[in-house]
């Protein structure tokens, strides 16, 4: 269900064409919404540093990623639930930074992606398209967002130094 977008396809070949069984039924039977307010994606900066962004709307208000979901058995017996948000080619901003980037969905198209009678995939697949890049934002942050431990803004202040709870 994670399959990931290769680059250079267009939009809405990126859970369609190349992706098991599993994954055909659940873009046809079982789409959803991720609730989000940005993500975070990550530029080669060097050899072996990378520099991590937030990518988020310019209003900063709540989108929605689309999403599959799935129920399974574990080999224990026990029921599983997972997401899978589905990707894209990147639009001009999210580029500079990756060579993908998360379908994000207009409101206008939330019905339509969650109909469960809608099953036909040209109709899906018109959905997959980058979000405009002039109504995003791309803001550096700091590299501590690699560590689950960390529990403060990572956005980098005018400074260049991340903001601790204390300091908001």
């Amino acid at each position: 269900m994670g399959e990931r977008h290769q680059a250079g396809r267009e939009p809405g070949q990126c859970a369609i064409r190349n992706c098991g069984q599993t994954t055909r039924a659940a873009f046809r039977n079982r789409r959803c919404l991720i609730p989000s307010s940005g993500f975070y994606d990550s530029k080669p900066d060097g050899k072996s540093t990378k520099t991590p962004y937030l990518i988020s709307q310019h209003n900063e208000t709540l989108f929605a990623f689309a999403g599959l979901w799935e129920s399974w058995s574990a080999p224990d017996g026990s029921v599983i639930e997972s997401r899978s948000i589905l990707t894209t080619s990147p639009n001009e901003l999210v580029a500079t930074i990756h060579d993908r980037m998360p379908v994000i969905l207009r409101l206008a198209d939330f019905s339509v992606w969650l109909d469960p009678r809608l099953d036909d995939v040209s109709t899906l697949a018109s959905l997959l398209v980058p979000y405009p890049a002039d109504e995003m934002q791309a803001e550096p942050v700091s590299r501590d967002i690699n560590n689950y431990r960390n529990e403060f803004d990572l956005r980098l202040s005018s400074g260049g130094a991340a903001r601790s709870a204390a300091q908001r």
